[in-house]
């Protein structure tokens, strides 16, 4: 065995502790009693609050703020659609565009896109372009990041950069009537009639 003097504890030292069996009164400086401390001086108290409490009136609700990002179509409440009838039900809505002769061309064409083509449709399309971009398989990341790199210049741009990648990866699927299908079959019908027109 070693000596004790060797023994290394890993104990800490508390505070000392109080004694409450010797409560000796002393007298300070000023000659008035004091009592020895006890456990409850070392716990720290809460300051009074001079300040008066206001009556409450009535119901007092909270308020809450909700803050929402990048959301289409977000409603807080109910909606009313009230249709009387006598008003004209096409305000607002395009005519329906019907399959032409031409339009039936131009799903036939074996023309690969030229760098004119891909300004006209990017040109022309709007709305559901994302669409168009899943049916030439593209995955939503993808999608995303041509958003991201391109919208700086608009979305005109995007849709162009889109295509023209599409154009580079698989050249023997880019043809006039490949994406003329897409279009016609992802909402983008107008595009296809503008297109059949110009040709």
């Amino acid at each position: 065995m070693s000596n004790s003097g060797d023994l290394v504890l890993d104990a800490c030292p508390s505070p000392p502790r109080i004694d409450h069996s010797n409560n000796i009164n002393e007298k300070n400086e000023n000659g008035k009693e004091e009592t020895a401390p006890n456990e409850d001086d070392f716990i720290p108290k809460k300051p009074k609050s001079k300040t008066k409490k206001s009556k409450k009136h009535g119901n007092q609700g909270s308020v809450n703020l909700l803050t929402i990002k990048n959301c289409h179509g977000f409603q807080v409440g109910p909606t009313f659609v009230v249709n009387g009838g006598s008003a004209d039900t096409n305000l607002g809505k395009k005519e329906s565009i019907v399959m032409t002769k031409e339009i039936q061309n131009l799903f036939e064409s074996n023309n690969h896109l030229n760098r004119q083509d891909l300004i006209f449709v990017s040109a022309h399309m709007g709305k559901g372009w994302e669409n168009v971009a899943r049916a030439l398989e593209y995955s939503e990341g993808q999608i995303f990041q041509f958003h991201t790199d391109f919208i700086k210049s608009g979305i005109k741009e995007v849709i162009y950069q889109l295509l023209l990648d599409w154009t580079r990866i698989k050249p023997n699927e880019a043809t006039i009537g490949r994406i003329a299908k897409l279009l016609w079959d992802n909402h983008q019908k107008e595009v296809v009639k503008l297109m059949a027109d110009s040709k």
